[in-house]
């Protein structure tokens, strides 16, 4: 890949290496260099562990998760699938460094391949910036797996229970306001109150509108329940 290719890669991760040879590395498949150390293996390893830790924190932010659901959460955030098509989403097939043999039989889509290089690349990341700089990036590249296991995890999410639960209870419908959004425009960090009528319900957090507003439902389900 050309120094411009690089340069994209780095602008789209919102990150910028002090040392680029490390991302080099994170894009080298062993097909091309069986070296281990100047092939991604080390860097994939280094980055299962920093992403397990990162999407555990984050989980375990959300007060209302059970030990049970921030376990299945992080299962289906991490899994091979999920880092697959984060990396499609990305474009990193594009990028790698792979074989002659690995090239002409398709490597660039090959799902385990795509989901090691994006664990190398979030390694790299670690490696090159520390913990802070990795996860920006993780929470920018697992921000759509973030979200579909948060879908997943349950068949009616906790919205919809809420509107449901208020209108049966109260006959009134639920609203979401932002009470404060800070960070860089790339990463910003969204506090949203759900609102009965004029009556304040609990409040969340999130990365995103949609997160916080889930994490505000669940807590206001939970305390009108209680009452």
């Amino acid at each position: 890949m050309s120094l411009k290719g690089y340069e994209i890669l780095q602008e789209k991760l919102g990150y910028r290496f002090s040392d680029v040879s490390t991302l080099k590395r994170a894009l080298t498949h062993s097909s091309f260099d069986g070296d281990k150390f100047k092939n991604n293996q080390r860097l994939e390893y280094l980055g299962d562990a920093v992403l397990q830790l990162i999407i555990s924190d984050e989980l375990f932010k959300t007060e209302s998760f059970s030990e049970g659901q921030m376990t299945r959460l992080r299962s289906l955030i991490v899994r091979e699938e999920a880092l697959y098509q984060a990396a499609k989403a990305f474009g990193l097939g594009n990028m790698l460094i792979l074989g002659k043999g690995e090239e002409l039989s398709g490597g660039r889509e090959k799902s385990s391949i795509l989901a090691d290089a994006m664990e190398a690349v979030i390694g790299a990341v670690y490696f090159d910036g520390g913990m802070e700089a990795a996860k920006e990036a993780v929470l920018l590249l697992m921000d759509h797996a973030i979200d579909n296991a948060l879908k997943a995890e349950s068949d009616v999410d906790d919205k919809t229970l809420l509107q449901h639960y208020c209108a049966t209870e109260f006959g009134e419908d639920v609203t979401y306001v932002t009470v404060e959004s800070e960070g860089p425009p790339h990463r910003r960090m969204f506090t949203i109150r759900a609102m009965l009528g004029e009556r304040e319900l609990s409040s969340g957090t999130g990365y995103s509108k949609k997160r916080a507003e889930m994490e505000a439902a669940k807590k206001s389900l939970e305390l009108l329940k209680k009452r």
